[in-house]
């Protein structure tokens, strides 16, 4: 495992406190979500939190520090950006073009509202990384083919699309693909243990022989969550630090 992400940080959760933990587990991103009719619900950040939250990284990183943090577009505006529709950048541009990682949550739109081209011609471009997230890796190739394109794209499999339920018929292999991928589904403090030991095992397994690695190459993977570290709707910094906990020998454990 190379990091793992926590969505879902908002204007409860001061940028402050975050740095300790980011400090003590350099392997944690933070996840924020943004949505195009969502902005100061529970779970959806202000703008000027997000402002404050970037200037507080940027401070931070002027001292040497690099917080690791993306912004996940969710519901209407992922909806949009899978048939190529611009209206999160064109309202959110000021912050999104600050951010190193932007995760694309269009996993229940791409069966009938994706048009590659149109999203390829979005994305090309912009110095920044990718994330789709998919129903399942059967639709592999559309990570494949932005890669292609020249966008620095990977995938997430996120088979509830965000509600936080377990996969039903359990985790799934990777695709023998030379790329990280991401992992997510009902994920918190009760289960991550578990689910790290059966993702780790199949993470370990021997690539297609058209790809140029050792045969013992482990696959790089992370995972996500969301719903399971909230409690009474708020980001619970407690019930991060347990997964945090929970995880960091598989960090440790990465060739």
């Amino acid at each position: 495992m190379h990091k793992i992400v926590f969505t879902g940080a908002d204007d409860a959760t001061a940028p402050e406190s975050l740095l300790p933990l980011s400090k003590e587990y350099p392997f944690v991103e933070w996840g924020v979500l943004v949505a195009k009719n969502e902005i100061e619900e529970p779970k959806y950040p202000s703008v000027s939190w997000l402002e404050r939250w970037l200037n507080f990284r940027d401070e931070q990183k002027k001292q040497g520090f690099d917080i690791d943090f993306s912004i996940h577009i969710c519901n209407e505006w992922a909806e949009e950006i899978a048939f190529g529709g611009s209206g999160a950048f064109d309202k959110m541009g000021h912050i999104l073009s600050r951010v190193p990682r932007l995760q694309l949550n269009f996993a229940r739109f791409l069966d009938d509202k994706l048009n590659k081209e149109k999203l390829f011609a979005l994305l090309k471009g912009k110095d920044q990384e990718f994330v789709f997230q998919l129903p399942s890796f059967s639709y592999i190739d559309l990570v494949l083919e932005a890669r292609k394109q020249g966008i620095r794209a990977f995938a997430f499999f996120d088979p509830s699309a965000g509600q936080g339920i377990s996969p039903s018929g359990g985790w799934p292999n990777p695709p023998s693909v030379n790329i990280p991928v991401g992992f997510a589904g009902g994920l918190g403090p009760l289960n991550l243990q578990a689910a790290l030991n059966t993702i780790s095992k199949l993470s370990s397994y021997e690539l297609e022989p058209s790809v140029e690695l050792p045969a013992d190459h482990v696959r790089e993977y992370w995972v996500d969550m969301e719903t399971n570290v909230r409690t009474d709707g708020k980001f619970d910094l407690e019930k991060v630090h347990t997964c945090l906990k929970i995880a960091k020998p598989f960090y440790d454990a990465k060739p």
